[in-house]
């Protein structure tokens, strides 16, 4: 019962709102299932179980580009927010001010020489990705590899072309790594590392 989300211990799982994920339309979504990362002051943080679709962080390699004007923020607050929850869904979702912050002591902390990592304006979000520090506090992220931080791909997603080498996936984070037209995504290992926003095949 969403109305009770509240009393889902951190660490638990709750469905909400639905998105296509077997890769099979004809029998309509699936329900999402998220994981309780925290509570604070009568809200509660999710993040998705599964990988639910696949998108570059951005539609071109440009030196500037942070959370606040890439792609995928305004996918995620459009398309998604629109195709994954309904009306009665949406009144239950808060929208949060995000901030935004540089990645510099993240990358600089794990011997990482940074040539470019900043985070940009704070923003306003329904739906977002989590930023290093936030993954580094609920999930222990880090560069090495930590079994806590891997998720795998939904058969929706990697029809999508989800980039997932083995039997986990990419996933990306809202933050910059450390060089230019790069954003942080944690691999196949759960390790953070730096991803093109964008590449051209």
């Amino acid at each position: 019962d969403i109305d009770a989300i509240s009393d889902i211990a951190i660490g638990e799982y709750v469905t909400f709102g639905s998105y296509e994920q077997d890769d099979d339309s004809d029998n309509g979504p699936e329900p999402i299932e998220w994981m309780v990362l925290d509570h604070q002051d009568g809200r509660t943080l999710l993040l998705a179980r599964y990988g639910l679709d696949a998108s570059w962080y951005h539609v071109e390699s440009a030196d500037d580009v942070t959370w606040e004007n890439c792609k995928l923020r305004s996918w995620l607050n459009t398309d998604f927010y629109n195709t994954a929850f309904n009306d009665t869904e949406k009144d239950l979702i808060v929208q949060i001010t995000n901030e935004n912050p540089d990645g510099t002591a993240f990358w600089e902390s794990a011997g990482r020489e940074v040539s470019s990592s900043v985070g940009g304006n704070d923003t306003h979000d329904n739906v977002f990705l989590l930023s290093l520090y936030e993954a580094q506090t609920y999930l222990g992220l880090s560069t090495d590899s930590n079994l806590d931080c891997r998720t795998t791909a939904t058969p929706y997603a990697e029809s999508q072309g989800a980039y997932a080498p083995g039997k986990e996936c990419w996933w990306w984070l809202r933050s910059p790594s450390s060089e230019i037209c790069s954003a942080a995504v944690v691999n196949d290992s759960g390790s953070a590392l730096g991803g093109f926003v964008y590449h051209e095949y």
